[in-house]
């Protein structure tokens, strides 16, 4: 970080909450986005915003410099190397000062003025560690989201770190969560850097760690389907992430933590190991096997690492099988197995898409 923009000094009561935004090239919609924050219906001294730049290379420093310099609550830090959404989101924690973190993306934006305050009342009332979101609101890309209030009654519902992790409708996003600062300083919950898929490890360890979550469904959040998304692109790196989320969570899951989170780790990462998803894309045989070659010296395609995680773990005979062909067959294998797993996903869209209609 080479430059901090605030000309106006912070106020010295504590806010309740920091609003996180990492920031790379978002143009216009930065301004929505910041729109959408000032639009509380809180006082300015009840919530800051720390926008971090990731190396911009467009307007979005001269847009977020304009609110920074106008309003006191607002901070602008910027990168001096790019270091993606996780170690933009690392750089705003550790300068925010809020007892409380709320996360968004810079072309996203809320839609309710009184997001801020429902959330308040909702941790007033429990004290939650985090308070989970499972509803939000997709809209087209270069849709305006008009801002109203939300005046439906905000229910929500005490739940335990491991049924949430196992719910249906647990997402990865940060932005479904609020998190207490203290969960995050206390066992030093930080995102990877420079790397695709660096919030599913990290949700996993807030919820492990969290004594007391709530759930709610408000739609508050708004999230733009951006058809140029780096997730929408075919780049071989991808895979490189994704074996780096595994390894990430298999160290998490050798560690000293409850038998509990143990087995579910252990599920988790043999079920999207074996299902590794970019093999079935359009990537070169070569990138993927040297991703497989990876797996394999993590040891993540030997059945006795996951015995070793999760002693009581059973496992299914496809899983066995898909284990050993991608631990022990020649590499040239993979290409019938890429064509069996694009098989095998396009039977499951086609399944979601008859059980929709």
């Amino acid at each position: 970080m080479d430059k901090t923009i605030n000309s106006k000094t912070k106020a010295n009561r504590q806010p309740f909450f920091s609003v996180i935004i990492p920031m790379y090239n978002a143009g216009e919609l930065i301004e929505k986005c910041l729109y959408s924050v000032y639009a509380q219906d809180l006082e300015e001294e009840d919530f800051e915003i720390i926008v971090v730049d990731d190396c911009s290379t467009d307007n979005s420093v001269e847009i977020a410099t304009t609110y920074a310099e106008n309003h006191a609550n607002t901070t602008l830090l910027l990168h001096k190397e790019n270091k993606r959404q996780g170690g933009a989101r690392n750089t705003a924690m550790r300068a925010a000062r809020g007892k409380y973190f709320a996360f968004m993306d810079s072309d996203d934006c809320w839609q309710y003025t009184n997001t801020l305050s429902t959330f308040k009342r909702i941790i007033t009332e429990t004290n939650a560690d985090i308070v989970d979101n499972r509803e939000y609101t997709r809209i087209a890309y270069n849709a305006d989201a008009a801002m109203t209030t939300y005046s439906e009654e905000a229910h929500y519902q005490r739940i335990d770190n491991i049924s949430l992790l196992r719910s249906n409708d647990f997402l990865f996003a940060p932005w479904c969560a609020i998190c207490k600062r203290e969960l995050i300083y206390e066992h030093k919950i930080w995102f990877a850097e420079k790397k695709q898929y660096e919030d599913a490890d990290w949700r996993m360890k807030t919820v492990y760690y969290a004594n007391n979550i709530v759930r709610t469904a408000i739609p508050f959040y708004c999230y733009r389907l951006n058809p140029s998304s780096t997730l929408n692109k075919i780049q071989p790196q991808l895979q490189f992430d994704t074996v780096s989320l595994y390894k990430r969570l298999a160290t998490f899951a050798s560690g000293d933590i409850h038998h509990e989170m143990k087995g579910f780790l252990s599920l988790w990462l043999l079920r999207n190991v074996i299902s590794f998803p970019f093999l079935s894309q359009r990537y070169r045989l070569q990138d993927s096997r040297k991703a497989v070659t990876e797996l394999r010296q993590a040891r993540l395609l030997d059945s006795n690492t996951y015995k070793s995680l999760s002693p009581s773990i059973s496992f299914k005979k496809k899983e066995i099988m898909m284990l050993f062909l991608l631990n022990h067959t020649p590499f040239i294998a993979l290409a019938p197995y890429r064509a069996i797993m694009k098989l095998k996903n396009a039977a499951r869209r086609l399944a979601c898409k008859r059980k929709r209609h």
